[in-house]
């Protein structure tokens, strides 16, 4: 059976078992009719690294991570051990620009439903500030973190008290009183090594983290492993130039995605920017593999 053959038959068994969505939302077929004939040697590489999280397991990544912190550090969550009236709370990560279509909300509603977290201890990053004074220990949740500037802005954005003063979750952790956990699905090295130089405070507990060697763009990419890293590489830029991504500076519209992050992920309602814009681009008359959120 040829590579394609293979790749063909696993997106049929993904779909089947509904590990990966229909067509419609994840086109694989059309996706392919982007390349040359001589560049699908790539592509089909790319098509088969690609790791989509569906529903169900973006609740055991989350479920991972949070108990990851717990079991480990704090207490057992969910278990006869657990202390019913321990002083935690979960809280949302607010998009840059916060809107109510923050992927947070979902995440409130994946602990309430998936670990039965009590709606009492699920807040909203204003109403964690408000009622610091009730906790001990914050733990913030989140799908994915690639450069941390969303964690990094909910981290620093001031805040209404009580008392008409404002503070942020810095200056609480400034303070000394309390303990600051984030607990997202997926982070990458680089956001780590962000947070770490600008919330020192925060302890990282991911569920998964995404080292360079998922970097597609990188000389160290596993994703190209038995195949010319280098030739990897150049076709990946030339396909991105096609889809009308060619800058070289990190940002929204590098070939090798934001940050330079030349990531193969995608979620149940998403794919992150900092993935190869060759999956999500629209432009130049490109056929997505999937389709980013408005």
């Amino acid at each position: 059976m040829s590579d394609v053959d293979l790749i063909s038959e696993k997106v049929r068994y993904f779909r089947s078992f509904q590990i990966w969505p229909l067509s419609q939302k994840l086109d694989t077929v059309q996706w392919r009719q982007n390349f040359l004939a001589d560049e699908l040697i790539f592509a089909d590489r790319l098509l088969d690294r690609f790791v989509y999280f569906c529903d169900p397991m973006v609740d055991a990544l989350i479920s991972g991570a949070v108990r990851r912190f717990f079991d480990s550090e704090y207490f057992r969550l969910g278990s006869s051990q657990a202390v019913k009236n321990a002083r935690y709370a979960f809280v949302y990560v607010e998009g840059e620009t916060p809107n109510p279509a923050d992927s947070g909300f979902s995440f409130m509603r994946r602990l309430r439903d998936k670990l039965r977290i009590e709606e009492s201890r699920l807040l909203s990053p204003d109403n964690a500030i408000l009622k610091h004074d009730a906790f001990d220990t914050f733990v913030f949740v989140d799908d994915f973190v690639g450069s941390g500037n969303q964690m990094i802005d909910t981290w620093k954005r001031q805040r209404k008290r009580t008392d008409g003063s404002t503070a942020s979750f810095l200056d609480l952790a400034s303070a000394g009183k309390h303990t600051f956990v984030y607990c997202p699905c997926l982070c990458t090295e680089y956001g780590k090594a962000q947070l770490g130089r600008k919330a020192p405070q925060l302890q990282i507990v991911p569920a998964h983290l995404l080292t360079e060697s998922h970097n597609a763009s990188s000389s160290s990419s596993l994703i190209w492993t038995g195949l010319n890293v280098s030739e990897g590489i150049d076709f990946l830029e030339r396909a991105a130039k096609r889809a009308g991504f060619t800058a070289h500076d990190g940002g929204e519209n590098d070939w090798r995605g934001f940050h330079k992050l030349g990531l193969s992920v995608g979620f149940h309602d998403s794919i992150p920017d900092a993935c190869l814009p060759i999956y999500f681009s629209d432009l130049n008359s490109w056929r997505p593999l999937m389709k980013r959120s408005p």
